[in-house]
């Protein structure tokens, strides 16, 4: 049997709202038990989302925004998706046909509804690629990173960390801070900006008669701009805008 937990995201944008009813009205019909959290990122500061992912199933499927945003949020509470066979999807992007796929528990669903009381905005550490050169210890001015005993830095008090404010991780190199609420890529667990290969660009201009429009249409594609602001100049202004609202 596979478990099913959903999150709505409930206090962000990244899970779509027709999205989410679409699931809700086929696992009504089909009679499929799931776990609807309201708001994963503010449960998981209250080290509770243990009780809503069962470590003794089989097999749970956890959907709500980029899957590695997930992951490393089910980290941060010690459970690892893949000894607990966890398989992290992006709600928006899974087609309801995994419905047939699978072999889910029957049964009414178990909505954990938001509290006022979650913080659901904070940075979240992808270990995998953090080298823990301390950037964003000594960066942030809001006592939200801190080094245990390991040498190892950790995000110890996320309740500090100021609503919206991402600049920490624009200061990271390998792009290990995750804040699953972001709306760009990779700061939201999504991927990073690729670059356009070289060969396939010579291709395109070889084969077009508008040289500029191809270009164009490749660089609006890709959601890269002309012009990139300096990411530390950015951080530096957002962290100082935390700092202004601080003192109203």
């Amino acid at each position: 049997m596979t478990q099913l937990t959903i999150c709505a995201c409930k206090r962000g944008s990244k899970v779509e709202e027709v999205s989410l009813q679409k699931w809700k009205e086929e696992l009504s019909k089909a009679n499929i038990a799931y776990t609807l959290i309201d708001d994963m990122c503010g449960l998981a500061t209250q080290d509770s989302i243990n009780h809503s992912l069962i470590k003794n199933e089989e097999k749970h499927l956890l959907l709500g925004c980029q899957p590695k945003a997930m992951n490393n949020l089910v980290k941060h509470l010690g459970i690892d998706s893949a000894e607990h066979n966890i398989d992290l999807r992006n709600l928006n992007e899974s087609s309801t046909d995994l419905i047939s796929k699978m072999e889910f528990t029957a049964g009414e669903p178990r909505i954990i509804a938001y509290n006022d009381n979650w913080k659901p905005w904070y940075p979240v550490l992808d270990y995998d690629v953090c080298n823990s050169c301390q950037k964003c210890l000594n960066f942030c001015l809001f006592g939200v990173y801190k080094l245990n005993n390991e040498g190892k830095v950790i995000v110890e008090n996320p309740e500090n960390c100021k609503d919206l404010c991402p600049a920490c991780a624009r200061t990271c190199p390998t792009n290990a801070i995750i804040f699953p609420k972001h709306h760009e890529s990779p700061i939201d667990g999504g991927e990073a900006e690729k670059s356009i290969a070289v060969g396939n660009i010579l291709d395109g201009i070889q084969q077009s008669q508008d040289v500029y429009k191809l270009l164009a249409n490749r660089r609006k594609a890709s959601g890269i701009p002309l012009f990139k602001a300096d990411q530390l100049q950015i951080a530096k202004q957002e962290r100082d805008q935390c700092k202004c609202n601080d003192k109203k």
